[in-house]
């Protein structure tokens, strides 16, 4: 279970990268209307969800961090994503947890980067899309510097 979890957050790194690889800082403060969040609060939002994930099963209480400027919110959530990941190599959880974690914050933070792609092509910047079945993710590999792919369709 340990590795597919892990790959999953590879994955979830290398997605995001690949939605907000080259977006303007203003990017960050791009509002759609209609109550959508920007792309600033869906940010914030996904590393309060990571760091809540690991505080469901360490017991620590969680508070929602301060907003940063949009670029050092993803390197924060990256941040996050690798201290999540260190974690998952350290404890054992139960198959139940795994699962929880996987259907709950891990589900819930794809759903969001999803949301980031979209607002970058109403943003008018639209990500290229690729088959992921290709890219180059990796267990651990769950960092800011993603080795992003240059084959598109």
């Amino acid at each position: 279970m340990t590795t597919a979890l892990r790959q999953l957050l590879a994955s979830t790194a290398y997605r995001l990268q690949k939605s907000v690889q080259e977006a303007e800082e203003d990017f960050g403060t791009f509002d759609c209307g209609k109550g959508v969040r920007t792309p600033l609060q869906i940010m914030n939002h996904m590393t309060h969800v990571l760091r809540h994930a690991k505080g469901f099963y360490t017991k620590e209480t969680v508070m929602r961090p301060d907003p940063l400027p949009f670029h050092h919110e993803v390197k924060r959530f990256h941040d996050e994503l690798t201290e999540l990941d260190d974690w998952t190599t350290r404890v054992s959880l139960s198959e139940p947890d795994y699962l929880k974690m996987i259907q709950g914050p891990l589900s819930d933070v794809l759903t969001h980067v999803g949301q980031l792609a979209m607002l970058r092509r109403l943003y008018g910047s639209p990500v290229k899309g690729e088959d992921f079945t290709q890219a180059a993710i990796y267990i651990g590999m769950v960092g800011e510097n993603q080795t992003l792919s240059t084959d598109f369709f």
